[in-house]
This record gives structure tokens, sequence and C-alpha cells, in this order.
């Protein structure tokens, strides 16, 4: 069945390296629908996330879980954008 699908839909193929050095390869659907991706709304506000946590890392006289605490306050953000994608591909999950 995995054949079938692999004929149907193209992949990326990405190499990486496992924590104990084995070579790894993840095939990642490529699919052209737009309910899979972010909006261009979304991708901006994932830029401007990261531009917002490099500028903080910037900052100096950091309190002792300052960095800790923006971190999970950034994930937490990154995780709702993905759970808006997550909502438009099956909403009766993830309402």
């Amino acid at each position: 069945m995995n054949q079938n699908i692999k004929s149907v839909i193209d992949v990326n193929l990405m190499d990486y390296t496992t924590f104990d050095g084995q070579q790894q390869t993840i095939e990642t659907p490529i699919n052209p629908d737009p309910i899979y991706s972010l909006t261009d709304a979304e991708k901006n506000i994932l830029n401007n996330l990261a531009i917002a946590y490099s500028l903080f890392s910037q900052l100096p006289d950091h309190g002792p879980t300052e960095t800790i605490d923006f971190t999970a306050a950034m994930n937490t953000l990154q995780y709702i954008i993905g759970y808006r994608v997550a909502r438009r591909i099956d909403p009766k999950i993830w309402a």
C-alpha cells in the first residue's frame, strides 16, 4: 500500500544524523493543497516570533528563569499556529 501512495504523492527526502550517529532519511510528502500549509499571515507571525526571540536573547541582565520562561511562551505561540493548520486539516479532531 505504501508503494501506491508514494507513486501518487511526491516527497522531499531529508537526510539527518541521529543522536547516536546513525544516518537516517525522512520522507516528507509534498502536498500542493494549501489546507496543509501555513498561510502567509501565519508564516509572517512565525518569522516575527523568530525576530522577537533573537532580540530578546540580545538583552542584557537576564533573570535566572527569564530565558526559560520566554522560550516556553514562544513554544506555546508556535504550537497555537500549528494547531491552526491541524484544525484546517481535521476540524472534527482539532476543534
